[in-house]
């Protein structure tokens, strides 16, 4: 059911209910001629969506701190949340992730049962190599689309999908428990750096916004390697 819900939780309440995902990102802007949703579904702009971006490592980090306290619902419930966020990631994805965040949300939607039958209480580390695999997923996600704004020359949309893409590296780094390479360690911190001047409207040398989106791209690539690698 799907009421009594924040504004917050409304967003994902609506996707989970057969929503995807277009307002006016500046609340001082001229109102556009925005296109009526159909029945059934929500329009978010994209710059608004940006902003909440953070929101899935969120719910990974709130289903885990109940998991570990033996609140099982809670722990779930959370769970779907990140795997509604990653669905409409989907929604607005590159076609070569998209089947990817997909196949995620699925994953973190069958722990989610899991866990609330009783065949998943006795062990962390499903739900955090889950998360870690997730949140890689979703780094690669940002790493295409910020190529892809930047391709655009959208410099701002760019950079913040730079910072999610460094953000989530980090944070599936830190589920799976991987000591980050200093290679790994630089991309995260170059990446960043050159979200905060994209975001500013700093100007940029194309060759060296090129370089630090492709360079986040591969140690994205060599995480995700990692991972597949590791035993079960």
């Amino acid at each position: 059911m799907c009421h009594n819900l924040s504004t917050r939780v409304l967003i994902l309440a609506a996707i989970a209910c057969g929503v995807t995902t277009v307002a006016s990102a500046d609340p001082q802007a001229p109102v556009p001629n925005i296109p009526h949703a159909p029945p059934g579904y929500l329009l978010v702009h994209e710059e608004l969506w940006t902003h909440l971006m953070d929101e899935t490592g969120r719910h990974f980090d709130r289903a885990r701190d109940a998991f570990l306290n033996g609140h099982v619902r809670t722990s779930a419930v959370e769970l779907r949340k990140a795997a509604i966020m990653m669905r409409i990631e989907a929604s607005n994805g590159h076609e070569r992730a998209d089947m990817t965040l997909i196949h995620a949300a699925r994953e973190l939607e069958a722990l989610a049962q899991s866990i609330l039958s009783g065949k998943s209480t006795d062990s962390i580390d499903e739900l955090d190599a889950l998360s870690a695999h997730a949140l890689a997923v979703l780094a690669k996600h940002a790493q295409m689309k910020a190529a892809a704004a930047w391709k655009l020359q959208h410099s701002r949309r760019s950079g913040q999908y730079l910072r999610a893409a460094a953000d989530n590296l980090e944070r599936a780094a830190f589920r799976a428990r991987s000591q980050i390479t200093v290679a790994t360690s630089g991309a995260i911190k170059n990446a960043r750096l050159l979200s905060e001047r994209l975001v500013d409207g700093t100007e940029n040398a194309v060759d060296e916004i090129n370089t630090g989106i492709e360079s986040i791209g591969h140690q994205i690539e060599h995480f995700e390697h990692a991972l597949m690698r590791r035993p079960e």
